[in-house]
């Protein structure tokens, strides 16, 4: 048989069996794989998650024996074509970062059905490298220019009732994680990370305390400082959404969030930057457009 095919691309394979009135079936075939029960002849569509080895078991009965072939397919990704891997079901409905650095490999964090927080690549053979060790939230993440991962992510610690927020990376060749603030916070929101040229870190999350407080914080000084950009208060049905963070080449902060209303899910996406040496905000799209 033929033994190869190609995820999009037609495979055939003509069963050949000796007997008279054959009828001809697939005890073990994958999915969409079809076979024509009085020719023989066996037609298959891969789709894009099915590349891989795929087993295959042919029947050909004359009416009082089974004669069966047992064979694989390896199904590879066509040139240019998707290629979807399945890495784990256990994973809650939480931002799931992404980055891909010089060499093409994947690095993606996320928040396992445990609440851990793990960050995942396919690299130098790939696998779960890091695991925040306790229950974790929104998870951010980017690589520097050496393929490091930089990973930011809420903690909530009982002792304090107030969640830490979490600095981690292994820039050095080892995972290193600090407490970048202490916040209290009646709920989590999302958070992202970007760095500057010299490798500093620049983090933006939603404060909810008393209303929504949009936050910027970074280590650029060497030690983590934080102000805040815009607020909420309660009680109201706006609230502040989505936020996120770049760095220019001239080391200026870029913000982009939403304030939203709770009430009829509009919002005002809003961009906030230092580039003019104080902060300023601009609204690029109104909800009521």
């Amino acid at each position: 048989p033929a033994t190869n095919a190609t995820a999009g691309e037609l495979y055939s394979y003509q069963i050949i069996a000796t007997g008279n009135n054959l009828t001809y079936s697939l005890p073990q075939a994958p999915s969409g794989m079809t076979i024509d029960a009085s020719t023989g002849l066996i037609q298959w569509l891969p789709g894009v998650t099915q590349t891989g080895v795929q087993s295959v078991v042919v029947s050909a009965f004359d009416g009082s024996v089974h004669n069966r072939q047992t064979f694989t397919i390896t199904v590879a990704a066509r040139s240019g074509q998707w290629s979807v891997t399945e890495y784990n079901r256990s994973v809650q409905d939480y931002p799931l970062p992404l980055a891909v650095d010089a060499l093409g490999n994947t690095h993606f964090v996320y928040r396992t059905s445990t609440g851990i927080i793990q960050y995942v690549t396919n690299a130098n053979g790939g696998g779960v490298r890091w695991s925040s060790g306790g229950v974790g939230y929104d998870p951010s993440m980017t690589l520097d220019s050496t393929g490091a991962a930089h990973i930011f992510y809420r903690q909530y610690d009982s002792s304090s009732q107030s969640y830490l927020m979490k600095y981690t990376t292994n820039k050095s060749g080892t995972w290193v994680t600090e407490t970048a603030l202490n916040i209290q916070l009646a709920y989590s929101y999302p958070t992202d990370i970007a760095l500057d040229t010299n490798g500093k870190v620049h983090v933006c999350y939603v404060e909810v305390l008393s209303g929504y407080h949009l936050k910027y914080a970074t280590n650029m000084s060497g030690v983590w400082t934080a102000e805040t950009l815009a607020s909420v208060s309660w009680p109201t049905s706006s609230s502040i959404l989505w936020p996120s963070i770049a760095v220019d080449a001239a080391g200026r902060i870029h913000m982009t969030y939403i304030i939203g209303d709770d009430v009829t899910s509009l919002g005002n996406l809003v961009h906030a930057t230092n580039a003019g040496g104080g902060w300023e905000t601009e609204i690029i799209d109104a909800s009521s457009d």
